[in-house]
């Protein structure tokens, strides 16, 4: 329900940037990411006892790179100012890192600061909301499910624009991202067939991604 009425709020930011001009890109956008998925504290509850431990993290995880897409909006509001957001997909997958996908919708503002005929260089910054999802593990007789983080991070970069032909233009440019407002992944881990079960608490959960994007945009 959240990433649906972020997504209304980025279309509503959109439509309303529209009414400056009537020049509207849209971008196919294919993404390398880097992805780092750690959390700060792990609360988890002995199933016996029903006492409650919380724990710092060791901060050992690893950065996997992974192939997304993703598809984005963009008006112009003036020769250098455009307002616009966008929806990607990433799924990371590492035998030591486990399995998690991340949908994300983001509303950004993209600056021309150097400009040619036909060319530009361009810096970015906005806000994304990314909603986490590991996936579940079963292996060993043992089983852990996993729910999915809310996370909202804030996102810079920089990149290149050329037109190709009178509405068609490519763009390659790099984006960092990272956590400003961090989540929590519920978990259970059980013993299959005996019924034994033990409940823990991922907190402070953060994504940090590294991401180079290649994208083809269509102007009307």
């Amino acid at each position: 329900m959240k990433l649906a009425n972020l997504s209304l709020s980025v279309l509503a930011l959109a439509f309303a940037a529209s009414g400056y001009s009537a020049d509207l890109t849209v971008q196919g956008e294919v993404i390398s990411s880097q992805g780092k998925l750690e959390s700060g504290k792990t609360k988890s509850t002995d199933p016996i006892t029903g006492e409650t431990v919380t724990e710092d993290s060791e901060g050992n995880a690893k950065a996997v790179t992974a192939p997304g897409v993703g598809v984005s909006l963009q008006y112009k509001l003036n020769d250098a100012l455009r307002l616009g957001g966008g929806v990607g997909y990433v799924n990371y997958d590492d035998k030591d890192e486990g399995e998690y996908s991340d949908l994300s919708v983001a509303a950004n503002a993209t600056f021309d600061f150097y400009k040619q005929e036909g060319f530009a260089l361009y810096g970015l910054g906005g806000l994304s909301y990314h909603m986490v999802d590991p996936k579940d593990v079963k292996e060993d007789g043992f089983e852990l499910k996993m729910k999915s983080a809310d996370l909202l991070n804030y996102d810079l970069g920089v990149g290149g624009r050329f037109d190709v032909a009178e509405n068609v233009n490519l763009s390659l440019g790099y984006r960092f991202s990272d956590t400003l407002a961090k989540g929590t992944i519920d978990s259970t881990a059980s013993a299959i067939g005996t019924g034994l079960s033990q409940k823990a608490e991922f907190k402070d959960v953060t994504l940090q991604k590294n991401e180079f994007i290649a994208s083809v945009g269509y102007s009307f």
